[in-house]
């Protein structure tokens, strides 16, 4: 029996020696550490339940959302500050009544007596995770927006919006509003607290970007559609029924939308999910369906509008949408998506920046690749040619 076991012991080595090479040299273009990251990632969905038919276990599923503390030193040059958004939706959604969480994260320097001259610009952040798992606050995202802050010297309050299957759409948009109603409110310095002035005297409201990636990036687009019209959904009948409109007027406008990575994979093919790494169509339908909930199929048209854009309330389209830069990776099973959004907001004549990388879906939060360096680049360049960065004067150094 020992003799048998010891047999099986050096087998299974030569059995899986086959399937890791395999692994590793299908597509040569993209980075070996996608390759090793991607088996664990979806070991993670599959272990938690985030797959089509499984039994989805928000305890597994919350090693996604352990937060980071937040820090008042300047040991990397930002500050951060974790704030509860008014929920302006607890009548008609019983998500964050005791407020939505939030974390600003403040350049340190630019705080300093020396550079208090110029106000930052605002980035407006909602996370990935297929709306139903992650955090700003954790690791990742943490570390992602703390680099984002720094380089491009702007404030950024990230948004921990409600999440699926608890709280199905439309929580979720109904959070992301309230934020963006936050920020309109807080831009009129006499409704400002002593506790929300130490951030928003900081903020130049005449430069506001709304950024999110892959869930966070459709409805980051949301709140700019909204937004275009200075109008926010107060009752479900708006967002359901576009000849409902129940408005709440604003005063702020959005300068610039960053979406990395939207989609809903609708328009996927099989081809594309046999090249996509960590994202397969079990774990696509999960994330759909938990995130949509009871809804039918005409009410989750509108959620979907990143890829039905004719149904963009029908006679209202993207024109006068702000300009638009879209990421996306051509192992991302999402990547047709993406390219359909750019192509019919380019033909709206929004002014649209689109990149694709021989990459995978959200490959962005990983820092150290070099697709991930030039798409920072990239949104610094940007952001940069639009005066929508802070006074690099006032630049923390590290």
């Amino acid at each position: 029996m020992r003799v048998l076991k010891s047999h099986a012991v050096a087998i299974v080595p030569l059995i899986l020696l086959p399937i890791i090479i395999t692994h590793f040299m299908r597509d040569p273009e993209v980075d070996w550490r996608i390759k090793v990251i991607s088996p664990m990632i979806k070991s993670f969905f599959y272990t938690c339940g985030m797959f089509k038919g499984g039994s989805f276990s928000r305890t597994c599923a919350s090693i996604a959302q352990i937060p980071v503390r937040t820090t008042n030193d300047d040991y990397d040059g930002i500050r951060t500050i974790d704030i509860q958004i008014p929920n302006y939706h607890t009548e008609l959604w019983k998500s964050h009544t005791n407020g939505i969480p939030a974390r600003v994260f403040l350049p340190s320097k630019s705080l300093q007596s020396d550079c208090t001259d110029s106000k930052l610009p605002l980035i407006l952040f909602f996370h990935g995770g297929g709306y139903a798992i992650c955090s700003t606050k954790n690791l990742v995202y943490d570390s992602l927006l703390r680099m984002l802050a720094r380089r491009m010297n702007v404030v950024i309050m990230s948004v921990d919006y409600s999440l699926a299957p608890e709280y199905p759409f439309p929580a979720a948009l109904y959070d992301v509003c309230s934020s963006f109603q936050y920020v309109n409110d807080l831009s009129n310095s006499t409704m400002r607290n002593k506790w929300e002035a130490t951030y928003a005297d900081h903020i130049d409201f005449n430069r506001v970007i709304v950024v999110g990636d892959s869930a966070g990036a459709n409805l980051a687009y949301r709140v700019a559609f909204l937004a275009r019209d200075h109008e926010v959904p107060l009752y479900p009948s708006y967002v359901f029924d576009p000849s409902a409109f129940n408005t709440h007027p604003l005063d702020v406008d959005i300068k610039y939308q960053i979406l990395l990575f939207p989609g809903t994979g609708a328009l996927k093919t099989k081809d594309d999910l046999e090249k996509a790494y960590y994202l397969d169509s079990a774990v696509i339908d999960f994330f759909w369906s938990s995130s949509m909930g009871d809804l039918n199929e005409t009410e989750t048209e509108y959620i979907n509008t990143v890829v039905d854009f004719e149904f963009m309330y029908r006679q209202r389209k993207q024109k006068g949408l702000p300009d638009a830069m879209i990421v996306s990776g051509s192992r991302d099973p999402l990547h047709r998506d993406a390219q359909q959004f750019a192509k019919q907001m380019s033909d709206e004549g929004v002014n649209v920046t689109m990149r694709m990388y021989n990459s995978s879906h959200a490959f962005h939060l990983l820092q150290f690749l070099e697709e991930s360096k030039d798409v920072y680049d990239l949104i610094e360049n940007v952001l940069l040619d639009r005066n929508l960065t802070g006074n690099y004067r006032c630049k923390a150094q590290f």
